[in-house]
Order: structure tokens, then sequence, then C-alpha cells
């Protein structure tokens, strides 16, 4: 036999669920009322934007339009908790060449990848004859939430014989 008619069952279950309930609301205004300030907020948000920093991995050591294995000077671009990566360079441009195909594709001076892309910049300016940039400036842009993180630059320059080097010069 049941200690409890079915109605104070209920009643008891339903006092066990008020009670929960309160326990949880008084939590929750608890949490709301001990949150930090807005500013410090933004503070959290821009230490944590100094600690996502670009790093930039030259497949070669050095690169020679002449005598290449790719299309372009290969660059990996990664930042750890980036959405994206977008480049620009001051004097040449990027291509694009990936599987499956392996298809060289003019990207322009402006390109936007995904952290740890392969992306190739190449020394070649699209006049209307052919010309070789000496150099270049990129500058790296990391992006979280559509907003811009973190900056950087890349200076790529050639010697006397044609052969192209990268250096990672600054971080923002």
């Amino acid at each position: 036999m049941d200690k409890f008619p079915a109605g104070k069952k209920q009643t008891r279950y339903l006092a066990v669920m008020a009670a929960g309930l309160l326990i949880l609301c008084l939590i929750a205004v608890e949490l709301i009322s001990s949150r930090a300030p807005a500013g410090a907020a933004k503070d959290a948000a821009m230490q944590l934007a100094e600690k996502v920093q670009p790093n930039v991995t030259f497949v070669y050591d050095s690169y020679r339009v002449t005598d290449s294995k790719s299309p372009g000077f290969p660059l990996i671009i990664a930042a750890e908790g980036a959405d994206e990566i977008s480049l620009s360079a001051d004097s040449g441009g990027f291509v694009g060449w990936n599987p499956p195909d392996y298809t060289v594709r003019g990207l322009g001076t402006e390109v936007t990848v995904a952290p740890g892309d392969t992306i190739y910049w190449t020394p070649l300016t699209e006049a209307s004859a052919p010309q070789f940039s000496s150099g270049c400036e990129l500058t790296v842009s990391v992006y979280r939430s559509r907003s811009v993180i973190s900056e950087a630059r890349i200076m790529i320059r050639s010697d006397e014989n044609g052969v192209y080097t990268g250096t990672w010069t600054a971080v923002n």
C-alpha cells in the first residue's frame, strides 16, 4: 500500500520542482549581478586578440620564377582562433593553385583565405607586358567574427639573381 495518495504525490512533486526552479533562478540572478562591467568585457576581448597572433610558414626558403616547383612563392598563414585571413600585396599578386586540378588562377592583389591554407605570391604584375616586381610588402589581417583582431607584415625581396625570400617583419 502507498504511503501517500495520488493527489499528495503530485503536490509533493510540484513542490520539489518549484524549489529546484527557485534555486536555479537565485543562481541566475547571482551570476547576472556579479557580471563584469562592459569595459572589462572589452578589455578581456582585447587581451584575447593580443594572444591571437598570425604566423607564416615559408614553404620554401626562397623562390625563383624560372626554376620553381610552384607558380608563386608559397605561404601558409595561420592564426589560432581566426575565422579568416586577408592578404594585400603592394606589388605582384596572388595566385591559387590547389587540388584537385592544380589550375593556376590569378587572384589579384587582395585575397582572403582560411587559416592554414596555402596561397602563392607571384612577382609577375598584370601589366600589358609582363614585368617582375623586385619585391613586395604583404599586409596580413586576421579576422574573428568579422572584426580585425591582429595585423602583420611580410616583406618579400629579390636579390640580383632573381631569387625571392620572405621575412616576417611586424605584428600589430
